[in-house]
C-alpha cells in the first residue's frame, strides 16, 4: 500500500447508531444489558485507538511524531492525507467506536482499499470503492487470521481459558470442517452482502485447498472454553492483546 500523502482521504457516516459518550434516552435502553455492553465495547474501543495518537480536541496526532497531524474529526467525516494502512485501519476503528454502521470512503484507490477491508472485518458498510477478486483473497485472509487469534464461541472472560476445538486429535477433513463452519458464521455476522459472503466463503475454501495441496495441516481455531481450568489473568494477556488489535 503507498504511504505517500494525498490531498484528502476521508471516511464519512453514512448511518450513525449512539457514541461511546452518549446517554441513553430512556430509562428501558438504560437497563438494557445489550445496550451497556454495546456502549462498553465501544468505549474501549475508542480508548484503545487513542493509545496511538496523541488527541487535542479533533485533532489526532501520531504519539509517536507528536507534530505529525495522522488525521482530524470532521463532523460526521474523518479526514487524513495518508495512505498508510496503520492510519486508514486507526480511522476505520474510530468510526466504529464512534457508532458509524455505514460509511463512505473517498480518496487514493489504496486508502479506500485498506478502509473497505477494515470496515468489512468490522461489520461497517462501505461505498466507495469496488473490491476485486484479489481483496475478496485478501479479506479471507484476514479473516483466517481473525478465526486463528480472536475467540468465536461466547464472550470471553477473565477466567476463561483459550483451547484448540479443533486439535491434533481430529482430522484434516474434520479441521476443514470446523474452519469452514466458524468463516461461516463469522462472514455472515460481519458482510450483509450475501454475494460477498459467497466470494469471500469460496476464497477461505480456495486458500484451504492450496494448504492441502502444500501438504500443511489446516489452521488451528482457539476458542474460550469456560469449562476448562481457569487461569490468572496475566497468562490470558497476550491473546487477550491480540483480539483487541488486528
Amino acid at each position: 500500500m503507498s504511504t505517500e500523502r494525498n490531498a484528502a482521504n476521508t471516511i464519512e457516516a453514512r448511518v450513525v447508531a449512539r457514541g461511546p459518550r452518549e446517554e441513553p434516552d430512556t430509562a428501558e435502553e438504560a437497563l438494557s444489558p445489550q445496550a451497556r455492553a454495546d456502549a462498553q465495547k465501544r468505549s474501549a474501543l475508542l480508548a484503545n485507538v487513542r493509545q496511538d495518537y496523541r488527541v487535542d480536541g479533533g485533532l489526532w496526532y501520531f504519539r509517536a511524531r507528536p507534530d505529525v497531524l495522522a488525521f482530524k474529526e470532521a463532523g460526521i467525516k474523518l479526514v487524513t492525507s495518508h495512505n498508510s494502512p496503520e492510519v486508514a485501519f486507526s480511522m476505520t476503528a474510530l468510526a466504529q467506536a464512534k457508532g458509524w454502521s455505514a460509511i463512505t470512503a473517498s480518496g487514493h484507490p489504496d486508502f479506500r482499499r485498506e478502509v473497505w477491508m477494515e470496515a468489512r472485518l468490522r461489520g461497517i458498510g462501505v461505498l466507495g470503492y469496488e473490491p476485486s477478486e484479489q481483496d475478496q483473497e485478501g479479506l479471507a485472509s484476514r479473516l483466517e487470521r481473525t478465526m486463528r487469534h480472536v475467540a468465536t464461541r461466547g464472550e470471553a472472560s477473565a477466567g476463561a481459558t483459550l483451547s484448540p476445538r479443533n486439535s491434533e486429535r481430529g482430522g484434516a477433513e474434520e479441521k476443514r470442517d470446523v474452519i469452514k463452519a466458524v468463516a461461516a458464521a463469522l462472514v455472515e455476522s460481519r458482510l450483509q452482502d450475501p454475494a460477498l459472503v459467497e466470494r469471500v466463503l469460496k476464497c477461505v475454501e480456495k486458500r484451504l485447498d492450496e494448504r492441502a495441496a502444500e501438504g500443511r495441516e489446516p489452521p488451528t481455531v482457539l476458542f474460550y472454553d469456560k469449562a476448562a481450568p481457569t487461569r490468572h489473568r496475566e497468562q490470558l494477556q497476550p491473546a487477550e492483546h491480540f483480539a483487541r488489535s488486528r
